[in-house]
């Protein structure tokens, strides 16, 4: 086998090798932008998952902590009212757990609207992607946008 001792690459190539090379370099580019796509959707997992375990601790231990406090005074409102009005004492401490619980409900529905959706920096990219690949359009709507 004979080869030429300039190096491979000054033996001039056909078109076939040209369009070989030209299609494994447009390969190896759409396999970089998808590591660079599967590294940027890791990236957001991690943290996604470290914002929901660190919020999911502290609404435990904060629900333990209310819950006690509220026991605790509703059972002082109600031991003081016991003698004179004890029917009064025990509706007034349910009626403020009710108000309570409506507020945080609506506090509750108006936030989870407002959250923009997780992985957002993920289907930005995508959709960059996909307009510059297509020169169009995607028809989903933009992030935060609702109908």
């Amino acid at each position: 086998m004979a080869t030429d001792p300039r190096g491979p690459e000054a033996i001039p190539a056909g078109p076939a090798a040209r369009l070989l090379g030209v299609g494994g370099r447009m390969l190896s580019a759409i396999i970089a932008g998808v590591q660079t796509r599967a590294e940027l959707l890791l990236v957001e997992m991690s943290a996604e998952r470290a914002k929901l375990g660190s919020m999911a601790a502290l609404g435990v231990a904060a629900s333990f902590a209310v819950l006690l406090g509220l026991v605790f005074t509703s059972a002082v409102v109600i031991v003081y009212f016991w003698d004179n009005h004890r029917l009064a004492a025990v509706c007034a401490v349910a009626a403020f757990y009710w108000i309570v619980a409506v507020a945080l409900v609506v506090t509750l529905m108006r936030k989870i609207q407002r959250q923009a959706p997780p992985f957002a920096a993920t289907i930005d990219a995508l959709r960059r992607d996909y307009i510059a690949l297509t020169g169009q359009s995607p028809n989903t709507p933009k992030l935060g946008e609702r109908d």
